[in-house]
């Protein structure tokens, strides 16, 4: 059957490309997510990590083939993978912030040693977003998320599994399950598919698929979940979630499964805001990079999950913004798991690239929706190039692609200036006028404020950190006022590092309410100060006591 095993531990690493002649003994012993290089907070050079480098593991299958395939998933690895297995070719991927696969069978020492290489290009390069102009953010070299190794039989299911809800506000609400099935076999295959909800059977009009030999075939099933109490719906307060698993059988044996957990809510954007499960809710979020000091993004579960906590239980917010890219399955799990909403969207920064460029982003929407799209904390579908100029043609592909990944969700384009073009359902903005623009478009969500109009660091006067905080405020207060206005994004949660052409001089960004280190500001106790006082009761003093 499927096992899928993590695969983080016993590789070799060199900061420099390395011939099948250099030796393992001028390798470092390292761990995954791993940084290509540990630099200061503050005062560095992005060119310090733009290099290529290479990674290595020997490693002997940890369980019998069996006639399984077996893949190598990555998470992520920042920004070009060149992959080699035995000495052959898997393939390439450009792009660090979406998932990709190679399946490794073929080239499979099955009863010895096996030799991994990973070629990897860290630079800043042009043909790959977000690259091509300038970035107000790093993009950390590594093989900074996790990787995996996956057997499945050779008719297995691919990893496009979508589960989710219709009708879910309703009496009778219904579960619907999209999945591919890949034959890799020499032959026709017909198998029977079985359905738990919650440790229940399901009962399925249509419960087999037939596929044939070297093709895949979409399959589509609806039915009722079988509920033993009524339907717990997904919401902030409780965010309730349901685990679907999907049974593969052939001649009565069970031969792939998956397993989903997913949230029944019901997310919509209205001319007059945003609505959760039919109830008109006020968005207050901040930002979010998924960047650490020292590590850059090399971060783990546990400092993920974190992020997605301290958002939501120390900062108070009921949105956040996973700016400018697609972030770690373990923060978009723990936001799933905690009631704290995500605006996702694709790599990128006011620059758009030629035809492959844009060929990249387009894969990257794709990437991104498959992976996360079950997901009941993702509310909204980033498809537009954080800040970029309109661009019909390329901005109608991204819409109709993501519309038909997830038929369930709408789209939006974080833009920095009102009368731009809206091809997206909802109309997503950057206001930096430290007030609120009036829309000209309607549902409207205010993705960006405040940031590099006033800078604040954790050192300075107590007076500019007062004043920070009240900016804040302010338009939170004003959104909140506004009857066309469904919600504010803070820009942002954390200070960060980026480029010398932005921050103030030591490759720093002060523009998050809390430090790069998540202490917070004056600014993250406003944030903290809006939550319910049924929650916790909130008095900060917004003083350094001198």
């Amino acid at each position: 059957m499927r096992n899928v095993l993590p695969f983080n531990h016993d590789w070799l690493y060199l900061p420099a490309e390395a011939n099948a002649d250099i030796s393992d003994s001028a390798f470092e012993p390292v761990t995954l997510p791993h940084a290509n290089i540990i630099l200061p907070h503050h005062n560095f050079d992005n060119m310090e990590y733009q290099f290529i480098s290479t990674y290595r593991k020997h490693f002997r299958l940890p369980e019998a083939r069996n006639g399984r395939r077996v893949y190598l998933d990555f998470d992520g690895a920042m920004i070009a993978s060149t992959v080699y297995l035995n000495g052959h070719l898997l393939g390439d991927y450009e792009g660090g912030y979406t998932p990709f696969s190679f399946d490794m069978t073929d080239y499979l020492n099955e009863q010895g040693d096996n030799l991994l290489v990973i070629r990897l290009d860290s630079t800043e390069r042009p043909d790959i977003p977000p690259y091509g102009g300038v970035v107000d953010y790093l993009t950390f070299g590594g093989i900074y998320r996790d990787v995996w190794l996956r057997y499945v039989e050779p008719v297995h299911m691919a990893n496009d599994v979508f589960v989710h809800g219709s009708a879910v506000i309703s009496d009778e609400p219904t579960l619907d399950i999209h999945f591919t099935l890949k034959n890799q076999s020499n032959s026709d295959s017909k198998r029977k598919i079985a359905v738990w909800f919650d440790g229940q059977p399901c009962a399925l009009e249509q419960d087999t698929i037939q596929v044939q030999s070297g093709s895949d075939q979409k399959a589509h099933f609806q039915f009722t979940p079988p509920l033993a109490s009524p339907l717990k719906r997904w919401t902030l307060d409780d965010p309730h979630l349901y685990t679907v698993e999907i049974r593969l059988f052939e001649g009565g044996k069970e031969v792939d499964y998956k397993r989903k957990r997913i949230g029944f809510r019901e997310a919509e954007f209205r001319d007059d805001g945003f609505y959760l499960n039919g109830e008109k809710l006020q968005l207050m979020g901040l930002n979010r990079h998924q960047t650490y000091p020292y590590i850059g993004a090399a971060a783990p579960k546990r400092l993920q999950e974190k992020d997605a906590d301290i958002i939501k239980y120390e900062l108070g917010c009921n949105i956040v913004r996973t700016s400018h890219y697609p972030q770690s399955p373990h923060f978009l799990r723990r936001c799933d798991e905690i009631g704290l909403m995500v605006f996702e969207e694709i790599p990128g920064w006011q620059h758009i690239g030629d035809e492959d460029w844009q060929g990249i982003s387009l894969r990257d929407v794709e990437a991104m929706i498959v992976r996360d799209r079950n997901h009941p904390s993702i509310v909204l579908w980033g498809v537009r190039i954080n800040e970029s100029m309109d661009n019909t043609a390329f901005y109608t592909r991204t819409n109709a692609l993501a519309h038909k990944l997830d038929p369930t969700r709408q789209t939006g384009g974080v833009r920095f200036w009102l009368h731009s073009e809206l091809l997206e359902d909802v109309y997503t903005f950057n206001d930096f006028s430290n007030s609120v623009q009036d829309p000209t478009h309607t549902p409207h969500l205010i993705c960006e404020f405040n940031g590099h109009m006033f800078p604040t660091k954790m050192w300075d006067q107590e007076e500019r950190a007062v004043e920070h905080a009240l900016r804040h405020a302010k338009i939170q207060n004003l959104a909140a006022g506004h009857t066309q206005v469904s919600g504010a994004i803070g820009w942002c949660a954390f200070d960060y590092n980026t480029h010398r052409e932005f921050g103030s001089g030591d490759r720093i960004c002060y523009h998050g309410v809390s430090d790069m280190f998540r202490l917070p500001k004056f600014a993250a106790y406003f944030y903290e100060s809006q939550l319910s006082p049924e929650v916790r009761p909130v008095l900060r003093a917004a003083t350094y006591w001198t």
